[in-house]
């Protein structure tokens, strides 16, 4: 056999060998892991609601798009005009499909409802509508107007202003001072996006850690001065907030007490409700 033919049966025999072998398993490719995290996060914020709680069985408050592209981007960006404005507005059907979701339910359904099953959703309908006021304004001249837009929220067949919302619904459903410090706003010392967007697993912990970031939060210096300014949206939660100085400042100190040393802000001993 001549030196041609022998590199020619060699060099065939090399690739059907090749490809009979078995992938070398540290070269397979796995899911990416991004996309694994999100199909574990949408099996997580699946609700099973207990016997007799009508909620609706899986319904998603959450609504994946909602939370990654309107409450993520807006956070990541901070309320500075660095809106990335392609991605909201792309988005702004799902926003729009979330809210005609939301204004299919019945009050009469409602009320029947597990605490925190409401709480979730009278949280995530005031941010997805707050955030289609905020398209129709191309992200500009966000203040405290918005909250007076009347037919702003459409709600169990009726249509109210965002002031309206919070004190015709909202608090007639939810007892918790909390709550208030979820809500994002459009003053210096309001909360930010970020756990703003509520499922009803660990609603609970949620709004609770919101208020606990809110309080100890040292950039927007909310207690600077001995003192806590209450923005306007969240002075509309005074029905469910603590009534006098003592009593706010009793509230604060317990609800920081768990936070680590190092992380927490010190409260001023004179810590009062600026009004």
């Amino acid at each position: 056999m001549s030196s041609i033919k022998i590199y020619i049966t060699l060099f065939t025999l090399a690739i059907i060998s090749s490809c009979n072998r078995e992938p070398d398993k540290e070269k397979v490719l796995s899911p990416q892991k991004g996309q694994a995290d999100i199909a574990s996060l949408k099996k997580k914020i699946v609700f099973e609601p207990k016997k007799g709680d009508i909620s609706p069985k899986g319904y998603n408050w959450v609504h994946f798009d909602l939370a990654s592209y309107y409450s993520g981007a807006l956070y990541e960006h901070g309320l500075k005009g660095r809106y990335r404005e392609s991605v909201l507005i792309k988005k702004r059907e799902k926003l729009f499909s979330y809210l005609k979701e939301n204004a299919n339910v019945q009050e009469t359904d409602f009320k029947n409802w597990n605490q925190k099953h409401q709480t979730s959703f009278l949280i995530n309908t005031y941010h997805a509508s707050l955030l289609k006021l905020m398209i129709k304004r191309e992200f500009k001249n966000l203040d405290n107007t918005l909250y007076d837009e009347e037919g702003s929220i459409l709600i169990f067949d009726n249509k109210y202003s965002i002031q309206e919302y919070i004190q015709n619904i909202f608090l007639n459903y939810v007892k918790d001072p909390n709550v208030a410090f979820t809500l994002k706003c459009f003053e210096k010392n309001c909360p930010e996006f970020r756990n703003t967007i509520y499922n009803y697993k660990n609603v609970e912990t949620l709004v609770k850690q919101s208020a606990i970031r809110y309080f100890i939060d040292k950039d927007k210096e909310i207690i600077a001065n001995g003192k806590v300014k209450l923005p306007y949206l969240q002075k509309l939660f005074s029905p469910i907030l603590p009534k006098d100085q003592k009593s706010f400042k009793i509230y604060i100190e317990d609800l920081t007490k768990p936070i680590t040393k190092n992380a927490r802000l010190k409260l001023n001993k004179e810590t009062s409700i600026s009004k």
